[in-house]
């Protein structure tokens, strides 16, 4: 074979061998772009994940202090109105006072009507956040207590003792608050399950 032809067997082959080379390399440098735009938006993915989830803990964690707080704050409302209610009982009631028409005139006329409106101010403001906030075993043990609380107070404008049935409420209504706050689960998955007095 003439040397010319070996020579120029040899310079294509070099040639062949450098356009294949480059050709893999583009190919391999290609793929490896992709996993890593692949991997990229893996990590973007989970990020979000994990961001998400940490601020919905976080809202959570929030949302329980919050209930907590709203919890005690209630029974201390609770507990201010059946005070009221008491020492209005042990008067007899409300004297009959001539001239009352408003709730202006009641407070001016007694310091005990007074504390009476207070007192029944404060329980339904924050009633009004307890049906925003309380959970589902809250919430079912509500009705009842309204109920009871202010039918005690109908009766102790008359000097009637009505007490007891609120006492019993509010000790059925912290035995959920109990269940609802030493559980880890949010407000609404309790409602497949009511305290119950032995809880």
């Amino acid at each position: 074979m003439e040397p010319y032809v070996v020579a120029l067997i040899a310079v294509v082959g070099t040639l062949s061998g450098a356009v294949v080379g480059y050709l893999l390399q583009r190919r391999q440098a290609r793929e490896q772009r992709t996993w890593q735009k692949t991997d990229l938006d893996r990590q973007e993915t989970l990020a979000l994940v994990q961001s998400t989830s940490a601020t919905f803990d976080q809202r959570e964690a929030l949302l329980w202090q919050e209930r907590r707080a709203l919890y005690i704050r209630f029974l201390a409302h609770i507990d201010d109105w059946v005070e009221v209610l008491r020492d209005l009982r042990d008067l007899g009631g409300f004297p009959a006072t001539p001239g009352i028409q408003t709730s202006d005139d009641a407070r001016q006329a007694s310091p005990l009507a007074a504390a009476q409106l207070d007192a029944a101010r404060g329980f339904k403001r924050c009633d009004v956040e307890m049906t925003v906030l309380a959970g589902t075993p809250v919430l079912s043990m509500m009705g009842e207590l309204r109920t009871k609380i202010y039918e005690a107070a109908q009766e102790a404008l008359t000097g009637g003792d009505k007490l007891a049935e609120v006492a019993e409420q509010r000790g059925d209504l912290v035995r959920a608050m109990r269940f609802e706050l030493t559980t880890s689960f949010v407000g609404d998955r309790h409602s497949a399950h009511r305290p119950t007095r032995a809880e």
